[in-house]
């Protein structure tokens, strides 16, 4: 896998009532490959930023579901960044049964930079956008999978 995704591997206890995956589930797995992209891809630990001042809330997300995810499937998680000149990271997500390729679902969420007292950055941290720039091939490959 390369570094814009992540394996998960459904568990029992993420089923709901139905015998399919909890629809909050998906959200959990975003948030994995986000951290994992921020990691791999910007090389950016969440825990850098805290002690740089800067925090990263999700302002917004979403999730459109296209077929039920079941135990015990192996998925695979892929995470893009949108480019943007707005201080904020808008990231894409697609989820496929790893096996069969099968798109599962697709998300987007929205982060804003924020002081530790809540006020928001209007511009990116310096790091945060050379480390982005890095990502720019990625980013046409999004557009390619959106369209």
């Amino acid at each position: 896998m390369n570094i814009n995704e992540v394996e998960i591997h459904v568990r029992f206890n993420e089923m709901d009532e139905m015998g399919i995956v909890h629809n909050s589930v998906y959200y959990i797995w975003f948030e994995i490959a986000r951290y994992n992209f921020a990691m791999k891809a910007l090389g950016i630990q969440y825990q850098d930023l805290k002690d740089m001042g800067v925090l990263v809330p999700v302002i917004h997300s979403e999730c459109q579901y296209k077929i039920p995810a079941r135990y015990p499937d192996i998925l695979k998680v892929s995470c893009f960044l949108e480019p943007t000149e707005k201080a904020m990271l808008i990231l894409h997500y697609r989820i496929v049964r790893l096996n069969t390729n099968e798109l599962i679902a697709v998300g987007k969420t929205m982060n804003v930079f924020t002081d530790m007292n809540g006020r928001l950055r209007l511009t990116l941290p310096d790091f945060v956008r050379s480390a982005i720039k890095k990502t720019e091939s990625d980013s046409e490959l999004l557009m390619r999978i959106k369209g």
